[in-house]
């Protein structure tokens, strides 16, 4: 059997058409419509035979009258008839019909799905599964539901893109119900009506109506499968997918200032001083007196104080506005703390009211759009007394925080608001009833509505999905892992942004992937209360993003290494940044020795470009460079030294075993100082095997400060980057700890055994399974224990603790009699 390329050839196999195409130049692609069914063959990979049979239906539900419904599983078809010519499927059965149509346009295989309702009554939902699939047993295949876009599944040899073209169907592998020779059914279902249940507020604004197919009605359902090699997304196998979609729901948020964005806490929820009970912890914090005229006085005074010298922060970080996150100060514990309803402002912090038009007034004169939290929910007095307001749902929540939006711009000027808890759940007072049907999330057309009543506005929600984006500004917190847009929703929505909060670790340890949302534009959140070590960076950041949006230098374009090494120096930092970076890319032993002289210049992105340049290089060998780069670990008065630490361990860590005596001697004289992360991460990046290196790292966890976790974390991640097998004795007994402190302590050791591959770490791995979690860990540990047992033991087919449980037991040697 041949397959030819660009066009479809018809060929004859047991007198049955036989379609085959290759798609792509690497692409093999053979689907054939045989009497008994369907083959499909990608990159040599049998993805589906006629033996795992045709489509069927699996489950279909009608509505009683009662409220109730009749239900009917695998119903069995009255008539089956299967026209491969056609390419056509037709089943006959007591209460309708289903067709489904096959087609093949290059590299993508459409399957229409057609029923029709033949009873008296709806029918919603039916579950149709058009085709099998024989895929792997992963994860992300189990997992996949293209919902709104396409979903990626992946076979050894490919990858598939699952594409729904229905609105108001599902699309998705049915990963509960693989059939005996392991095919996934794909499943396309019609969305049954869903009315929620929520106690409080209007369940109009979760209810979804389905669709229905009504009495004597037809409804037609197209999904497409689109073949692709190895490695490809979702974007690379459908780009006009993400265009359709965009014009079908088009963004409407037009923002265009991407500057930083600043904020202001000023309270903390731990803090409640009897005089002070809001916790504003400016000025003269805990001695505070806001029940006497005169403390009041003194608060006012340390309240301007404060937010003069927030606006010399502002200023000087070209702001475009700043958020104040805790007006109300913080009385009540968290998750009540953040009152957001500036209206009850005056009843419940009457110091901070007295004063707030002051405020808002001269963060406004100095040229800063001014903002501050709101949450959908009522803030009221539960009881008389200090400490007792809470949250509580309402019946219209689109209508509070409307209000809200329309007090704070009114009085104060507001345009930028972070909505708190846009979610819903049992939270304060509400008990949400079993399978409510209220999604957690607030409903995108919630936000859709708080725009069009309020277009001038940023609203900048703290959960969020993709259709969010459309409307508002989203979140993202990098303390939880989130550094920005990410791909998928750049893909659809380029011009939409996250407003992300930084953190000056993360910062520096994803200093390109900050540079890259940025300039994609993405807004940086900083704190402007004061001069925080993370401002710095921000402000370089948004500077590199600026370069890499400008044209490289046409004078450099063939510019040899001396003349990219004295451009380097020029006074013209973006023309020194782009010689600096094509040194850099060059990697020859003149374009580095270059680097090294250029190591002096303290301009700040030059420095991190040099240091970018040198981690390039194939080796550095220089002992001078290795000293310096060594001592630059060090904590320094230099803000430009200590800002890109992390770049000089990349760049230390290509001299190789040459730098471990001075990283070794550097962690021995100082655990407890701020060098010892990066001489973790150096000696971790240095792919030495020096037993001492192993030795030293070991020695963190055995002797090092218990009570030190982050030291013992990066000790640990270093121990898997370098595949310490020696290590493995003093990782194993950490598994075994169980107080929270050392959750994410044990975390690292799954990766760094997984990194490690020593068969001794797969029974505690596996029994590791059955540990719980009370922090974020919970959120990824079960895929970081999967992804460590198949590194060690080759198995890729196995998801979920009861399969490694099952293998195990097998695989183990049996006691001998």
């Amino acid at each position: 059997m041949s397959t030819i390329r660009s066009v479809l050839s018809v060929c004859v196999l047991f007198l049955i058409p036989l379609f085959c195409f290759e798609a792509r130049a690497a692409e093999k692609v053979e689907i054939e419509f045989e009497a008994k069914g369907i083959r499909i063959v990608h990159n040599g990979v049998v993805l589906l035979t006629p033996e795992d049979g045709l489509a069927s239906v699996y489950n279909l539900r009608q509505p009683k009258p009662d409220g109730g419904f009749d239900q009917t599983f695998n119903p069995q078809p009255k008539e089956s008839v299967w026209n491969p010519k056609r390419r056509l499927l037709t089943q006959v059965y007591a209460w309708g019909r289903v067709e489904v149509e096959y087609a093949v346009h290059a590299a993508r295989l459409d399957f229409t799905v057609r029923v029709s309702n033949g009873t008296e009554r709806v029918l919603a939902p039916i579950d149709v599964w058009p085709l099998r699939l024989r895929l792997p047993r992963t994860r992300q295949n189990m997992g996949a539901s293209a919902e709104a876009l396409g979903a990626v599944l992946t076979h050894d040899a490919g990858t598939l893109g699952l594409v729904n073209e229905n609105p108001g169907i599902g699309c998705q592998i049915r990963s509960e119900f693989p059939t005996p020779g392991g095919a996934y059914p794909i499943q396309v279902e019609n969305r049954a009506p869903k009315i929620a249940q929520h106690p409080i507020v209007d369940n109009t604004w979760f209810n979804n109506p389905g669709t229905p197919i009504a009495p004597g009605a037809s409804v037609s359902w197209v999904c497409t499968l689109h073949f692709g090699p190895a490695g490809a997304s979702i974007q690379d196998l459908v780009p006009d997918l993400f265009a359709r979609y965009r014009k079908a729901n088009p963004v409407s948020l037009n923002w265009p200032d991407r500057r930083p964005l600043g904020t202001i806490f000023w309270s903390h929820s731990w803090q409640h001083w009897p005089k002070n009970p809001r916790g504003y912890n400016f000025g003269r914090a805990s001695q505070q007196d806001v029940f006497s005229e005169e403390g009041l006085k003194v608060f006012g005074e340390e309240l301007l104080r404060y937010v003069d010298g927030a606006i010399v922060q502002l200023k000087a970080m070209n702001s475009q506005g700043v958020i104040i996150w805790n007006l109300e100060g913080e009385e009540m514990w968290h998750p009540a703390s953040y009152a957001g309803d500036p209206a009850k402002l005056s009843a419940c912090a009457p110091e901070m009211d007295r004063f707030a038009d002051e405020v808002f007034r001269r963060l406004r004169e100095a040229g800063l759009r001014v903002g501050i939290t709101l949450r959908p929910t009522e803030y009221y007095r539960k009881a008389e007394g200090l400490y007792n307001w809470s949250q509580r749902d309402v019946r219209e929540p689109v209508k509070l925080m409307a209000d809200k939006i329309s007090y704070a711009k009114k009085r104060w000027g507001c345009t930028l608001f972070y909505l708190d808890s846009n979610v819903f759940g049992d939270e304060f007072d509400t008990k949400l009833p079993r399978d409510s049907g209220v999604p957690w999330v607030m409903p995108a057309s919630m936000i859709e509505a708080l725009h069009k009543q309020f277009p001038d506005v940023l609203i900048i929600p703290e959960w969020s999905n993709l259709a969010y984006h459309r409307w508002s500004a989203t979140y993202a917190s990098c303390n939880l892992g989130n550094t920005g847009s990410d791909a998928m929703t750049r893909a659809i929505y380029p011009q939409s942004f996250r407003v992300v909060a930084v953190n000056t670790a993360i910062m520096e340890n994803n200093w390109e992937t900050f540079v890259h949302n940025v300039k994609g534009g993405d807004v940086l959140l900083f704190p402007s209360w004061y001069n925080a070590p993370e401002n710095a960076l921000v402000k370089w950041i948004y500077a590199e993003a600026d370069y890499l949006g400008r044209p490289f230098p046409a004078s450099l374009a063939k510019a040899d290494v001396a003349k990219l090494a004295d451009k380097a120096s020029d006074t013209n930092a973006f023309i020194a940044y782009s010689a600096v970076t094509a040194l850099g890319k060059k990697r020859t032993p003149a374009a580095v020795a270059a680097l090294i002289r250029l190591l002096p210049d303290d301009r700040p992105l030059i420095r991190k470009q040099v240091l970018t340049g040198i981690a390039q290089a194939p080796k550095l060998d220089d002992a001078a460079c290795i000293t310096l780069l060594t001592g630059w670990l060090m904590p320094s008065l230099d803000p430009v030294q200590t800002a890109f630490r992390t770049q000089t361990v990349k760049a230390l860590a290509r001299a190789g075993e040459a730098m471990v005596p001075g990283a070794v001697a550097l962690l021995a004289a100082a655990k407890s100082a701020p060098a010892w992360p990066y001489a973790i991460q150096a000696l971790g990046q240095s792919g030495t095997t020096n037993s001492l290196a192993v030795a030293a790292l070991s020695a963190c966890l055995v002797t090092g400060e218990p009570g030190n976790l982050a030291l013992r974390q990066d000790a640990i991640a270093a121990l898997g980057r370098l595949k310490a097998k020696a290590a493995v004795p003093v990782l194993l007994p950490i598994l075994d700890k169980r107080d929270r402190e050392s959750e994410a302590e044990r975390g690292a050791v799954v990766v760094a055994l997984g990194q490690i591959q020593d068969e001794r770490a797969i029974e505690p791995l596996i029994k590791y399974f059955d540990v719980g979690h009370s922090t974020v860990v919970v959120y990824w540990i079960h895929d970081a224990l999967e992804n460590a047992l198949r590194s060690i033991t080759g198995k890729k087919n196995l998801v979920g603790k009861e399969d490694w449980r099952r293998w195990f037991e097998a695989a183990k040697p049996k006691p001998q009699p």
